[in-house]
């Protein structure tokens, strides 16, 4: 009997350790993909304009930078985040604080997004899987860009909103997004998301009460987030250009040839093949980390999934890989 407690209470302290584990597992491997060379070519303007506002505390609002549009009104939307990164830039005399800042960023979001995972399903193993995935895809965009701020705004906004619809007496902890969009936008315009997804969150509970059998329908809950998505909507127009922050974001989003530019708002290439080696050597890496992580856990891999082989498997997909470039690049 003494023996069986024992094994009983190990295999619980395992339990119990193991969200823990596979969160840190995550915010090492969020770290990690930030250790990529930075390929963005704003960077350079957006730390001068960084380092202007923080020169003469006072923030832009005509273009006195190019020849063809000089003197033309300039909705410089992102300007806190350009004094954050100017601050991390002059912090440590090079680019050295801008990579700690986007690194600390990238590892706060991921983290939390493996929280609110973890959350939602209570399967710590399967909330591992898909915040590595999620990871995975959004690496090419772990750049020193404002929109970063935007992932990690958005996953706190989006933690709160599932706690507050989960427990009915947190519904006034959703509040706390009005601060949040403030804050929001002046850091990115894809404060606007968050807008949208109040609108549509108390739009469907409006349409629940008034499908449910229940007479008059109860549409508190409904009211209560139209209220605080018209809040949010208020709270984002302080900031230095007010409305035109919505201008701004129709006029860039219905533009065809900034659509066409713009990295982060296009989809993956899963045909290109430097992105499809990248992604393949990140899930063979990660890979052996949940078996070692698995392991240590005392879990056995083959009675949980099927155990993924990064021996020959790997060999011959980096040969095909190699020998498809080859192709593409004689």
């Amino acid at each position: 009997m003494d023996a069986s407690n024992e094994h009983e209470e190990a295999t619980g302290r395992a339990a119990r350790a193991a969200p823990w584990i596979l969160g840190l597992a995550i915010a090492i491997f969020a770290g990690a993909l930030c250790a990529n060379r930075i390929t963005t070519n704003d960077l350079f303007w957006q730390l001068r304009t960084g380092h202007e506002i923080v020169a003469t505390h006072v923030i832009p609002h005509a273009d006195h930078y190019s020849w063809t549009r000089l003197g033309h009104p300039w909705v410089v939307h992102e300007w806190a985040a350009f004094v954050l990164f100017w601050l991390g830039y002059a912090s440590t005399g090079g680019y050295a604080g801008v990579w700690v800042l986007q690194t600390v960023v990238v590892v706060f979001t991921c983290t939390l997004l493996y929280a609110a995972l973890y959350r939602q399903t209570r399967a710590p193993l399967t909330a591992f899987v898909l915040c590595i995935w999620a990871a995975i895809v959004a690496a090419p965009y772990f750049q020193p860009r404002p929109h970063l701020f935007t992932y990690l705004f958005l996953t706190i906004f989006l933690l709160v909103l599932q706690a507050a619809r989960r427990h009915t007496a947190r519904l006034g902890a959703l509040w706390l997004s009005v601060p949040l969009c403030v804050v929001w936008a002046n850091l990115h315009a894809g404060v606007i998301v968050a807008v949208v997804i109040l609108a549509l969150v108390a739009a469907g509970d409006a349409v629940d009460a008034i499908l449910a059998r229940v007479k008059p329908p109860d549409l508190g809950r409904a009211a209560h987030l139209a209220a605080l998505c018209g809040a949010c909507a208020a709270a984002t127009l302080i900031n230095p250009y007010g409305w035109r922050l919505y201008q701004d974001f129709y006029s860039t989003v219905f533009n065809t040839t900034t659509l066409a530019l713009v990295l982060e708002w296009a989809s993956p290439n899963f045909h290109a093949v430097s992105i499809g080696q990248q992604m393949v050597t990140k899930c063979q890496s990660q890979s052996r980390v949940s078996y070692l992580l698995l392991s240590c856990l005392r879990l056995s891999p083959q009675q949980h999934e099927p155990r993924i082989r990064t021996g020959y498997g790997g060999v011959l997909t980096r040969s095909t890989l190699a020998r498809s470039e080859s192709m593409h690049n004689p």
